[in-house]
């Protein structure tokens, strides 16, 4: 059961898991978790079984990131599922700020982060653009970089320890006689 996709969510229009359920969600995660509908709550403890959460945790939260990545493999996010994973880093960002994640360096080397073509990719395989680095940008072959989707702030970059640009690019000087 926890596999099978039941309970109808977002008014209706659309049958989830229970695991993609919340009773109370305070953060818009559409389309990817819902808060479960008032007239599911008599069986919250039959739902809990099959995968109902209480509230978005930690831990959740990254599995959530680990299976989009998963299920979307390298499609392109559209614009309601961008905004949807930008959530789920800002709530992990402020819960790190917070203090309440003793295990963050171990996620830190499985991150999912948008990358600039709007598809999820571990956040080692990226660089963002510094205010420094922004120089350098038209002067080398970024095809051979992958950046970070450029609405991702420079606070959540620092904080899944995404390197930045100025730090990957060493500037050489050529000198033609």
């Amino acid at each position: 059961m926890q596999r099978v996709a039941f309970l109808p969510a977002a008014n209706g229009t659309r049958l989830v898991t229970a695991n993609s359920l919340f009773v109370r969600l305070t953060i818009n995660l559409s389309p990817f978790a819902f808060e479960l509908p008032t007239l599911y709550l008599p069986f919250v403890k039959i739902l809990k079984e099959v995968g109902l959460q209480d509230m978005l945790s930690v831990a959740a939260a990254k599995n959530l990131l680990i299976d989009l990545q998963k299920t979307c493999g390298y499609q392109r996010l559209n614009p309601n599922e961008l905004r949807a994973v930008m959530e789920i880093l800002f709530f992990l960002c402020d819960s790190t700020v917070e203090g309440n994640m003793a295990d963050w360096k171990n996620w830190t080397l499985d991150a999912i982060v948008p990358d600039d073509g709007c598809r999820l990719v571990h956040a080692k395989s990226c660089v963002y653009i510094d205010s420094y680095g922004s120089q350098y940008v038209k002067y080398i072959d970024t095809s051979r970089l992958r950046f970070v989707h450029g609405d991702l702030p420079e606070r959540i970059c620092i904080v899944l320890g995404i390197r930045k640009l100025s730090d990957v690019v060493i500037e050489v000087n050529y000198l033609i006689f």
